[in-house]
């Protein structure tokens, strides 16, 4: 791209960064992100991937979550935390990278806390949350996890204690594998409906590759 271009694609991408630093990709199949391999579809991982990102209208009320969600971040590095503390984890030829919201690692009560601000805060925890949480605990070598979900709503809190689940943690390491052969290959995932198909820019995509009503939940 030529210095001192400003385009859709460039402006979009500014966005992304803005949305969260690591929603701008590597380009190499074989690393893959901790969040890419707990998403709840790996098809559209694969299409985030391949085609220039362009951010939702969900996403752009995200950006009041994200800065409520890095002063919280703040508080717990001044209370001993590691914040955003990074991972990499190797399986076969595939790098696994990411970043846990906050651990502590010392002491007698060690643990990851993962957090969440989410529109209205869950009875009970995200299936792919959950898988994510694993998946840093695994990384850390500790027992005990935290998921919080914040109401960008009302404000209302919930915390879910979380006990380490080896099986949790390696069907997230099997889907990064997936994910990574699938972008060595340039042949998409089979799709995995459920209620984020409604909001998804790959819906039409999907729908011509043979999947039929990809936008309904059941």
């Amino acid at each position: 791209m030529v210095l001192g271009v400003v385009d859709e694609v460039k402006v979009n991408r500014w966005i992304m960064k803005a949305l969260n630093g690591i929603s701008v990709k590597t380009s190499d199949p074989k690393t893959i992100y901790v969040t890419e391999a707990c998403s709840p579809c790996l098809r559209k991982v694969y299409y985030d991937r391949i085609k220039p990102p362009v951010p939702s209208p969900v996403e752009f009320i995200k950006l009041v979550g994200d800065e409520a969600h890095r002063r919280i971040l703040e508080v717990l590095k001044e209370e001993g935390y590691q914040i955003e503390a990074s991972i990499k984890l190797q399986v076969k030829d595939i790098l696994i990278v990411g970043r846990a919201d906050a651990v502590m690692i010392d002491g007698k009560n060690p643990h990851v806390i993962e957090f969440k601000v989410v529109d209205e805060a869950p009875e009970k925890p995200y299936d792919t949350h959950v898988m994510q949480l694993n998946l840093y605990m695994l990384a850390f070598g500790v027992k005990k996890g935290f998921l919080v979900y914040i109401s960008r709503r009302n404000g209302k809190v919930k915390v879910f204690k979380h006990t380490y689940e080896r099986e949790l943690a390696k069907e997230a390491l099997l889907r990064a594998i997936r994910l990574s052969e699938a972008l060595t290959k340039k042949e998409p995932p089979p799709p995995e409906r459920g209620p984020w198909c409604n909001t998804c820019p790959y819906v039409l995509m999907c729908n011509k590759r043979g999947v039929k009503n990809a936008s309904k939940t059941g």
